[in-house]
């Protein structure tokens, strides 16, 4: 097949959802791809929480909150799978805070910030101290939205329904697609290439 020239490569290189690469096809995107595991995928799971941890941060409406937050709560239950970690860890961090007091802001941004720390943990025992205080802010934003674990649950199995889950190790590294492709925008805050030279993670 001739390559089009006006086409435009973008270099994603993250984890996504497995059904992703259906829509793709359907809107004329090709892409290049990978099924990653072990290493690899725990680096990548990694990565995706601070992505998905500043999507929660960017949201404006309620909805979209939800949507990320079930994103975040994929991402995590799949790092605690493959560090082999009892989710009743997570449960240990005790820290009592009245929500009058807490700036919904800092929170956020605190949220951001301890998804970035986990990346740079050093041994096992840091990496659950670290996701322990990342869970506390996780349920603390949900007091602040007035929302119940059981509804990011819910809406996280009918998203993976959907639109597929993280735990097959997807890992896309470029898309290709014409400037006139109605997803284009969706693609732009992603540095543009040349080629489609994988990057390994």
């Amino acid at each position: 097949m001739t390559e089009n020239v006006t086409n435009v490569i973008f270099a994603l290189n993250k984890l996504v959802r497995d059904k992703v690469t259906d829509n793709f096809k359907k809107n004329n995107i090709t892409f290049t791809c990978e099924y990653i595991n072990g290493v690899k995928l725990k680096k990548a799971l990694l990565n995706k929480l601070v992505e998905e941890a500043n999507e929660v941060l960017s949201t404006k409406l309620k909805a979209d909150t939800i949507e990320e937050l079930c994103d975040v709560w994929e991402v995590l239950s799949n790092i605690l799978k493959q560090y082999n970690i009892n989710f009743q860890e997570l449960f240990k961090y005790q820290h009592n805070v009245e929500l009058d007091d807490i700036n919904k802001k800092n929170i956020l941004h605190n949220f951001v910030q301890q998804s970035k720390v986990i990346l740079e943990f050093k041994d096992r025992d840091t990496l659950i101290k670290e996701l322990q205080y990342f869970w506390f802010l996780f349920l603390t934003i949900l007091k602040l939205y007035n929302l119940s674990l059981s509804t990011i649950t819910n809406a996280c199995s009918k998203k993976n329904r959907t639109r597929g889950n993280f735990s097959k190790g997807l890992f896309i590294y470029t898309v290709e697609l014409d400037p006139d492709n109605e997803m284009y925008k969706f693609f732009t805050h992603y540095p543009k290439v040349k080629n489609h030279d994988i990057n390994l993670v």
